[in-house]
């Protein structure tokens, strides 16, 4: 039974991580504003 359950727990999880591996990419996109966000946080201990 436990052979049974791992191909099968095995093949879904790749399937499923397939797909959040494509999100986080596009999602990463939104993530450069944060750099701005930090400069202008630099600046302000700078000052």
């Amino acid at each position: 039974m436990h052979k049974d359950i791992d191909p099968e727990l095995y093949l879904q999880p790749e399937e499923q991580n397939d797909d959040i591996v494509f999100e986080p990419l596009p999602e990463i996109d939104p993530v450069p504003p944060l750099s701005d966000r930090l400069k202008t946080w630099i600046e302000s201990v700078d000052r």
